[in-house]
């Protein structure tokens, strides 16, 4: 809230991912992604992954789409390779590479 108005309505990590305006994003400029940021907001397709990468490896690890990216770095460091993103049914819905993990983290340092 601005002024007795509302500037931004949504979930914790909308609102720190996605500010509507330069007041909100001041607001929450303070706040880590590290812990509001999911998996199923950072992954990409399995097509599209394999795409460019081929086929996926049988060996990764696999996360939740609701962990957060401070997990998902935790998980990501005993292996040098992507992460399978799976449902709560645990079918497989996405993969996150290495390189998804550190966009997610700079994009949220900018300002900092």
């Amino acid at each position: 809230m601005r002024d007795g108005k509302v500037i931004q309505v949504g979930t914790p990590e909308e609102i720190v991912v996605s500010p509507t305006d330069d007041y909100v994003a001041d607001f929450v400029k303070g706040i880590s992604r590290l812990k509001v940021v999911q998996a199923k907001s950072i992954m990409q397709s399995v097509e599209v992954f394999e795409n460019k990468n081929g086929p996926l490896e049988k060996d990764l690890n696999s996360v939740n789409e609701h962990e957060l990216l401070n997990k998902l770095i935790e998980t990501s460091k005993s292996k040098d390779k992507a992460l399978i993103v799976n449902n709560n049914q645990n079918q497989i819905v996405g993969v996150i590479t290495q390189s998804d993990l550190l966009k997610a983290v700079i994009e949220g340092s900018d300002g900092e």
